[in-house]
């Protein structure tokens, strides 16, 4: 089952920064320098280093459009995946804060069609322009090489073709990850950075929200990376439809979106809800809203 989820804020100059050979340029400079020296840390066997406590507001300084993202990511109340290969869904997706496509099926169109299909998207029905995000997966559709990273064409190809950022979805690799241990994990957040650093020298406001491996901004350089973080069932879910998770998962999950939160990252909950129930939704929405969180709460698909 794919459920992707996105969120993310528009930038007014980014279609064409992918091609620029300065930035370009600049890009490959900073994420070599980047992997260098995270790289010498893990080496060095300093791993632990990237567990060390984050500190408030210390992201923002560092990086000015920080804050802009994140002010902007927190006003989704609602999105939708959308077919970007149909222009026409474009219209069933009327009134809906944010949109959400597939990363290879956008970049499988041509550049033209696919930014043409996107301006059609990102023009809501109320004539303000909303965000559309797509969603990558680490495991299908990015290379990873030996030493210093990530092959970054997917990420090129999708500012290329102007959409405002990715839900970046590394859950299966993640809990490779953390069973290889923390020099294993530790490479997946030197990664996640290295990601993070090319997409921004391109486009300084390219959201990125991490799905469903929120255990990862324990480490700095994932924190700093991210704008908010996306989480499917964390209520409802686990031991079958419609059942409550258990005190211990639920607690489990907690601790990292807190986590997050307490660190000024916007965090969406997703429940899937098999039936449509006014007053379970709504019990749900207030019990995810005490904490703090935004609740997406869309229609289960059913399983084929």
């Amino acid at each position: 089952m794919s459920n992707d989820v996105g969120f993310g804020e528009p930038s007014e100059r980014r279609r064409n920064s992918a091609a620029h050979p300065i930035s370009r340029l600049r890009s490959v400079l900073l994420r070599g320098v980047l992997g260098l020296a995270l790289l010498a840390l893990v080496s060095g066997g300093t791993a632990a280093l990237m567990y060390a406590t984050i500190e408030p507001g210390l992201e923002f300084a560092r990086d000015p459009d920080a804050a802009a993202r994140n002010q902007s990511l927190s006003k989704i109340r609602y999105w939708r995946d959308i077919d970007v290969s149909q222009p026409a869904s474009a219209g069933s997706a009327a009134g809906d804060d944010m949109l959400v496509v597939d990363a290879r099926a956008l970049n499988g169109l041509r550049l033209s069609t696919a930014q043409k299909h996107l301006q059609a998207l990102q023009d809501g029905a109320d004539g303000q322009r909303r965000p559309v995000l797509a969603t990558l997966l680490f495991d299908r559709d990015d290379a990873i090489s030996p030493l210093f990273g990530v092959e970054m064409a997917p990420v090129d190809q999708l500012i290329a073709r102007g959409v405002d950022g990715i839900v970046l979805d590394v859950a299966s690799r993640f809990r490779m990850a953390r069973a290889g241990g923390a020099r294993v994990e530790a490479d997946l957040a030197l990664r996640i950075a290295q990601l993070g650093l090319h997409a921004r020298a391109l486009n300084p406001g390219f959201i990125i929200v991490l799905r469903n491996a929120s255990a990862m901004s324990a480490h700095q350089s994932v924190m700093r990376t991210i704008d908010g973080v996306a989480e499917d069932n964390l209520l409802f879910g686990l031991d079958g439809p419609g059942r409550r998770n258990s005190r211990t998962d639920i607690g489990a999950a907690l601790h990292d979106l807190n986590r997050a939160r307490k660190n000024g990252r916007v965090v969406f909950v997703t429940e899937y809800l098999s039936q449509s129930n006014g007053a379970a939704r709504r019990r749900i929405a207030e019990e995810l809203g005490a904490r703090g969180f935004v609740p997406v709460l869309p229609f289960k698909r059913p399983t084929t």
